[in-house]
């Protein structure tokens, strides 16, 4: 798809008379239909618990937002008294797109966390912080953050590599 946009940028930019592109058909990839089973998402939720990220790993799953989305939140967005998240469309995939902020319904249950995550917060010194999830600094906290604990769900090292089960491997922590 990006070779036949280059193309056809070209062609209209009068540099190709025509695109080589023109009688390939595109590609379709198949829609997925997979849905995390309610073990499945114990085993996440459980996971993510005795690590910082365990309330944002929480909301992600109380509100169905997108990850990005989940880890830009910020506390002027958050309007407790009306139980509404404001999305501004700079912090989602497809708001630039539709012009208009999205508004998310929060759930008791999310309520609740957003205040444990302020006391959480408070505690760590990150009071100031605009960010409901602060990396360090207070700065926003990087969409990477998630993955050490991914890859130990998934068998592997912290790193995303793979351990080694050779008899003549170092031992190293895991």
């Amino acid at each position: 798809e990006t070779v036949r946009m280059l193309f056809t940028w070209a062609v209209g930019r009068g540099l190709l008379a025509s695109s080589p592109c023109a009688g390939i058909a595109k590609l379709h990839e198949p829609k997925r239909a997979r849905v995390l089973t309610d073990e499945e998402i114990r085993q996440t939720v459980g996971a993510f618990d005795g690590t910082r990220l365990g309330r944002y790993v929480r909301l992600l799953f109380l509100t169905a937002v997108r990850r990005d989305e989940a880890l830009s939140v910020r506390w002027p967005d958050i309007d407790r008294d009306r139980a509404v998240w404001t999305i501004p469309p700079e912090a989602e995939k497809t708001g630039e797109t539709r012009g208009e902020a999205r508004k998310v319904a929060l759930s008791t249950a999310a309520l609740e966390l957003l205040a444990q995550q302020r006391e959480h917060s408070m505690a760590r010194g990150f009071g100031r912080s605009a960010y409901v999830f602060p990396g360090e600094g207070g700065g926003r906290l990087h969409c990477a953050a998630p993955k050490p604990v991914i890859y130990t769900l998934k068998g592997m090292r912290e790193n995303g590599t793979k351990p080694t089960h050779h008899k003549l491997a170092k031992p190293r922590p895991v």
